[in-house]
């Protein structure tokens, strides 16, 4: 941990090097908030180099895509009525997501053979 900041860590990963918060603590904690009590399932290719890797509790399951450089822009649809996209960092996104090179989360209140079925993905 820290001491204090009058000298920088060899591991500025959550908090800069003057103690402020890194924006990637807000990313560790939205992902730790949306994977607490979730159990990895199984991973679909959504198009070539877009992956949705699928948690679910049993009521809820979430799609966490990550991909290539080259999916950059490609629109990730999840035809579920009851379904939401977040970004990185939890901030709520309309549907299609496009999918700019960082994480997206697609939540459902359903299995994760559901929310599996409903998530597409296009160019």
């Amino acid at each position: 941990c820290y001491m204090d900041f009058s000298s920088a860590p060899n591991f500025l990963v959550l908090f800069c090097a003057d103690g402020s918060p890194h924006p990637m603590l807000v990313a560790h904690s939205a992902m730790a908030r949306r994977l607490e009590g979730m159990k990895f399932v199984r991973t679909k290719e959504l198009c070539k180099g877009l992956w949705a890797y699928l948690f679910t509790n049993g009521k809820e399951s979430i799609g966490v895509i990550s991909g290539r450089y080259s999916a950059k822009n490609t629109k990730v649809k999840c035809s579920l009525k009851n379904g939401k996209a977040v970004d990185l960092y939890g901030n709520p996104l309309t549907l299609p997501a496009v999918y700019s090179g960082t994480l997206l989360y697609l939540e459902a209140p359903t299995g994760a053979d559901a929310l599996e079925r409903s998530l597409t993905a296009e160019k």
